[in-house]
């Protein structure tokens, strides 16, 4: 049975960093016992809450305007990190929060920018055709998390293998309607690793469809593709990204026959479907694919094209993540990539 949520809500304090210099500040990386304010972390499936936190620069929005911004970095751990949980705590002014993982083509961890650089000059554009992306977490509202399953059906805990010295960026839109500039603090990611002992991996399966051309007159307009899905894959976790002339998502599994997994009304906040054991969607027939599906309406008086900016450009996108994997899966158009 598919639960439809908007993320589940996890109780982090957040710790107050004003940057002085928000093109070079270093984000603050902490080492605590407990990342959780209350009881602790056994309402996770965990002793204490061992793992890091990075915190972005606070940033100045101009009244009345949408920046687009990240923040690059290095994570801490000297070793691969099994993660049972990605939390994040944003200012309400954020409307998308997106960790992308950075490596080279030999799948090492890999920088598009400076560790601690904060740009607006940013997002998938930064390193493209020399660096491979991957999807690691996103968030749309102020408190929210991803939590791995404890249970890959056979018994045994699922986590998010983060190697070590990882390197990646935080794509962040924020949105400023008032009359007056406002500083927005620090968002936070917190990752909290599984107590030591065997885990099943899983991984982010990203579809991308990046042959945008939406046409101005304001009338509806989809695009859509299906990507071949991992040899015997269970998925747990399903959702849709657009930006913001999205009006409308669609993932479904399809072969012998199609079957709707989750569906989106708006942008702002996609609709997420979760599954667990037994209940897992799984891909084992040879004609197996997700298919996703954007719909967007464009109410300006020039064509939209595939880009980072969340105002002029689009992207369609379908995440899930899934196990038994070996490393993250990127799909562009209908080419999945290893």
């Amino acid at each position: 049975m598919a639960v439809l949520a908007r993320g589940l809500m996890a109780s982090i304090s957040l710790c107050a960093l004003l940057a002085s210099d928000p093109a070079t500040a270093l984000s603050e990386f902490v080492f605590a016992n407990n990342l959780e304010a209350a009881p602790d972390c056994s309402s996770v499936g965990l002793t204490g809450c061992p793992g890091f936190a990075i915190e972005t620069p606070a940033l100045q929005i101009p009244a009345g305007e949408a920046v687009d911004a990240c923040y690059y970095f290095r994570t801490p751990n000297s070793g691969a990190s099994a993660v049972g949980r990605f939390s994040s705590i944003l200012d309400p002014s954020v409307a998308h929060f997106i960790v992308w993982a950075t490596t080279d083509n030999g799948g090492l961890p890999a920088d598009a920018k400076a560790p601690g650089t904060f740009t607006t000059n940013c997002g998938l554009g930064s390193g493209a055709g020399t660096l491979n992306f991957r999807w690691v977490y996103a968030a749309h509202t102020p408190v929210e998390q991803l939590r791995m399953p404890d249970d890959d059906g056979a018994g045994q805990v699922v986590a998010f293998e983060l190697p070590a010295n990882s390197a990646g960026f935080i794509e962040i839109y924020y949105v400023n309607p008032g009359d007056s500039a406002v500083t927005v603090p620090p968002v936070r990611l917190a990752v909290n690793e599984r107590n030591a002992g065997p885990y099943t991996k899983t991984a982010s399966f990203l579809e991308l469809y990046y042959l945008i051309n939406i046409p101005p007159g304001g009338s509806e307009h989809q695009v859509s593709s299906a990507c071949t899905m991992p040899a015997a894959s269970k998925f747990w976790w399903f959702s849709t990204q657009t930006h913001s002339h999205g009006v409308g998502t669609q993932l479904s599994k399809t072969g012998s026959v199609t079957t709707p997994i989750v569906t989106s009304s708006g942008w702002e906040l996609p609709e997420i479907a979760t599954f667990a054991a037994p209940g897992f969607v799984e891909f084992g027939a040879p004609n197996d694919k997700l298919l996703y599906q954007c719909t967007y309406s464009n109410d300006t008086g020039g064509t939209i094209t595939f880009g980072d900016d969340y105002r002029n450009d689009e992207v369609c996108m379908g995440v899930g993540y899934f196990f038994p994997a070996t490393q993250s899966k990127l799909c562009l158009g209908s080419t999945v990539s290893p």
